[in-house]
Parts: C-alpha cells; structure tokens; sequence
C-alpha cells in the first residue's frame, strides 16, 4: 500500500533527510563544545586533544562513535513507545 507517490514522496523524503542532517550537524555541535569543556577534559585526561592535552584522538573517536551508535540503538528500542 503506498500513500505517497509523485511530488509528496519526493517532499517527503527531502524533509526527512533535511532533518536528519541538521540534528547530525547539531550533535556534532553538541559533542564538540563537551569534548573541550573544562570539566570533561579534568575528568577525562586520556581523550584531551586540545592544546595543553596529550590524549589520544583515536580514544576520543571511539567514544563519541560508540555514543552515537548507543543513541541510535535507544532511539529504534524506544522509538515505537514514545507516542
């Protein structure tokens, strides 16, 4: 059964995308403003790679990718009971 077709569909999955890459670009946002954050680098020294840090970049990646594989993971579980 198929309830868009033609323009809408296309409509449809222009906004859906559009959203999709402007909360991506809002998280990366987010996550870059905490990864520099005074506390977060006080708490966590091992993933500090600004200027004064020695952390490791790789650590870092492996955080915020597990993050966003965590969050995405959460979203599909309870996506369906958040109506």
């Amino acid at each position: 059964m198929t309830f868009l077709t033609g323009r809408e569909l296309a409509w449809a999955i222009t906004a859906t995308a559009g959203s999709g890459f402007l909360l991506f670009g809002y998280d990366q946002g987010v996550m870059s403003g905490l990864l520099t954050g005074d506390a977060f680098v006080a708490r966590f020294p091992e993933i500090n790679t600004t200027k004064t840090g020695h952390g490791s970049s790789a650590l870092q990646g492996t955080v915020v990718a597990i993050y966003e594989i965590v969050s995405q993971s959460k979203q599909g579980i309870l996506g369906p009971y958040s109506d």
